[in-house]
């Protein structure tokens, strides 16, 4: 059987945004899962001040990744449109492009090293980062 996931490429603020308007109306939580724990990480604290936190926990694995070998902490929040218009200022959740040696080059962005990902009322996954390797993956089928 086929993945449902199919990879984005985010090459431009104009594919990022375009991802983020096929999400806005399907997603109501979004998780952020902060690679370092770093208290004063603005997407976290905007995050907390403008969207209701549902659960903060430590996890050793999330969407798209083996266990780690360390904990994380994973945020999930209920999210609005206010938080909407806080993603849509960033460039992009990274850059993605092809090296001319054939390898892959993520550039990071104002956005962080967090990953995230955006589910639906039922906490079915609709996309996820992996942000520091440069994947983002959408569910084809919803």
């Amino acid at each position: 059987m086929k993945s449902e996931f199919v990879d984005v490429k985010l090459n431009s603020h104009e594919e990022y945004i375009e991802i983020l308007h096929r999400l806005m109306g399907k997603a109501v939580y979004v998780e952020i899962v902060q690679i370092y724990d770093d208290k004063t990480d603005e997407l976290i604290v905007t995050a907390k001040q403008k969207l209701k936190l549902i659960e903060e926990k430590k996890v050793n694995a999330w969407h798209g990744t083996q266990k780690a070998g360390r904990s994380v902490t994973k945020y999930t929040f209920m999210i609005n449109d206010a938080y909407w218009k806080y993603l849509e200022k960033f460039p992009s959740f990274f850059f993605g492009s092809a090296e001319s040696y054939g390898c892959d080059v993520v550039e990071q962005t104002s956005f962080g090293q967090s990953d995230i990902a955006f589910l639906d009322g039922k906490k079915r996954l609709l996309f996820f980062t992996i942000t520091h390797e440069g994947c983002a993956l959408i569910n084809r089928l919803r």
